[in-house]
């Protein structure tokens, strides 16, 4: 079980990278070296290259993307992922905080926060980041998935948790995320005690 929901885990990692591709920067005091073209497509190489599962090679680019214009939100945000599968947690939060802050109504940073939190047990943070995830992007069933995944390792199996799996069941585009979610609801509602 603990290696299936690492595989879950590790599946929705894809999609959230992918999440940050297309967000633009705020607008910053203007910088002689600031070359926006360029970091966006350097980006676009390092998540070509983290869909590789080139990790190294990733980070490389994802740097370069981050030299060539500071202020550019995606390139941060997709080197805290890269850093996360890395299992380089302190670099992947900073990355991704600083991310968050260039990028404050975006949903990924604080998706990949929440995940970040999860992956080392930090299970409130998790939650709270991943709340505010939701609250920049309501209704993302990815976002909503990783909210009842979170839930269901503290063992909170609430009424907001059941609907919740419910929305993944029905919603996912992963199938094992649906099947995972199903299995949840049966097991939440034949559990002693039920929903709380």
């Amino acid at each position: 079980m603990l290696l299936r929901a690492m595989v879950i885990a590790c599946a929705a990692w894809l999609p959230l990278v992918a999440a940050c591709q297309s967000l633009q920067p705020t607008s910053a005091p203007a910088v002689a070296s600031r070359d926006s073209v360029r970091a966006d497509l350097l980006n676009q190489q390092g998540l070509s290259l983290l869909e590789e599962n080139r990790l190294a090679d990733a980070e490389n680019a994802l740097r370069a993307a981050i030299e060539a214009d500071s202020f550019f939100g995606p390139a941060f945000c997709n080197l805290g992922v890269c850093l996360l599968k890395q299992e380089k947690y302190y670099d992947a939060a900073w990355n991704l905080r600083h991310a968050a802050q260039l990028m404050p109504r975006a949903s990924a940073p604080r998706m990949n926060l929440g995940l970040l939190y999860g992956a080392v047990g930090r299970y409130g943070p998790a939650e709270a980041e991943l709340t505010e995830a939701l609250a920049r992007d309501p209704g993302d069933v990815v976002i909503v998935g990783q909210l009842a995944r979170i839930h269901i390792q503290q063992d909170k199996r609430t009424s907001q948790t059941v609907a919740w799996l419910e929305q993944v069941a029905a919603e996912h585009d992963e199938p094992a995320w649906r099947e995972w979610a199903r299995f949840e609801i049966t097991r939440t509602s034949s559990a002693s005690g039920g929903v709380r």
